[in-house]
């Protein structure tokens, strides 16, 4: 799993085919009108997809496989909601005659008075001091074709504490205390106010009958757990990278079956 602040060193990464097998027969939904559902907002891993996940516990949802994260537009699409819920007017159904339209926007602030610490998913990163961060977005689609623009701005004050010493100088001296040749995870960005301009959830994905495809700088999570992902997490934000898979569910008779590939290129920090 991904580190907060975590950038490692630069390398093509190609996953193996991901397959998620749901064996039985799938759960039955109340009969009353099936509506799609607005995930609202612009987190992916976020809210939206919890309670999502929740619908199917409760058999307002069909169920679909989770192991690999963010979910495709496809995916979403195709998971219909049946019966009343808690959250309605939160989260209300899509309007698919609208073509594009803004994403709710999400603000926050982070104090953090002797060290720096955050836990929220995305690539922000929360030194000492106070850190403030925005995330906005418009989402379209035309026929097979989705697009999201939703990045995310942040400024932190980056205030000084005392280090980990590491035996490393200047520059040296914010790498990680422990594997400082090793790992890239800096105590601190450098000894001032520390921004960055993130693309964010952004996406580019085409959903055909048979086959999904993009490119998307989003969180991706993988495996069942939500707090410890079993190979990776979306704590430290997404990297750029494309996707290849199928965009439901194959039925063989014996089990169901989604797959996807993954490749991408990692970076790293100035600290490492």
């Amino acid at each position: 799993m991904m580190s907060q602040s975590a950038r490692w060193v630069p390398r093509v990464m190609m996953s193996a085919v991901l397959a998620t097998l749901r064996l039985g027969m799938p759960c039955a939904v109340r009969a009353q009108a099936p509506t799609g559902l607005d995930l609202g907002g612009v987190e992916e891993v976020g809210e939206g997809e919890r309670y999502l996940r929740l619908l199917q516990l409760t058999n307002n949802a069909a169920l679909m496989a989770w192991t690999s994260q963010p979910l495709t537009p496809a995916t979403t699409a195709s998971n219909r909601i049946v019966g009343v819920h808690p959250w309605a007017s939160h989260f209300s159904p899509s309007d698919s005659s609208r073509r594009w339209r803004w994403l709710r926007p999400s603000a926050r602030i982070v104090l953090n008075s002797a060290f720096p610490v955050e836990d929220a998913i995305g690539p922000v990163w929360a030194g000492k001091g106070v850190t403030g961060a925005l995330q906005w977005g418009v989402i379209g689609s035309w026929r097979a074709l989705t697009v999201q623009f939703a990045p995310v701005a942040f400024l932190s004050q980056n205030a000084a504490f005392p280090l980990a010493p590491n035996d490393e100088s200047g520059v040296g001296q914010y790498r990680d205390a422990r594997f400082p040749s090793t790992i890239d995870l800096p105590q601190r960005f450098g000894d001032g106010r520390y921004a960055r301009l993130d693309a964010g959830t952004s996406t580019l994905a085409l959903d055909l009958p048979y086959v999904s495809a993009g490119v998307t700088t989003a969180p991706q999570r993988w495996g069942p757990s939500l707090e410890y992902p079993l190979l990776f997490g979306p704590n430290a934000g997404g990297f750029p990278s494309y996707y290849l898979s199928t965009p439901h569910a194959v039925d063989i008779r014996i089990a169901r079956i989604q797959a996807r590939l993954i490749g991408g290129l990692l970076t790293q920090s100035t600290f490492s």
